[in-house]
């Protein structure tokens, strides 16, 4: 019994998240993240990061994109340290128009 409401709950928090992806932009029902799916011998890898050119391209050969921006994540690790204390951070690196 309690796996099943554990699942359940699980399930829930999962589809919430999904829902709630991108509700921070005004034009959140407009937005699209393209991603890279590679097979590889027997695993499928899916890479959120793209060319650093497609962005340009899609704003050249497609008129429906308004914006099109570029964002890294997760692949550098940076330090930031103030007097004595340091603090190792991942983050989103991502073009101007991100917001």
């Amino acid at each position: 019994m309690i796996s099943g409401l554990t699942c359940v709950l699980f399930i829930y928090l999962w589809v919430s998240d999904e829902l709630n992806v991108d509700k921070f932009h005004e034009k959140d029902g407009q937005l699209v993240q393209i991603m890279q799916k590679q097979i590889d011998t027997d695993q499928k890898i899916v890479y959120p990061n793209q060319s650093a050119y497609l962005a340009d391209a899609l704003k050249e050969d497609i008129p429906e994109v308004e914006m099109a921006v570029r964002t890294i994540n997760g692949l550098y690790k940076n330090t930031l340290s103030n007097a004595d204390i340091a603090l190792k951070a991942e983050g989103l690196y991502a073009d101007h128009g991100f917001f």
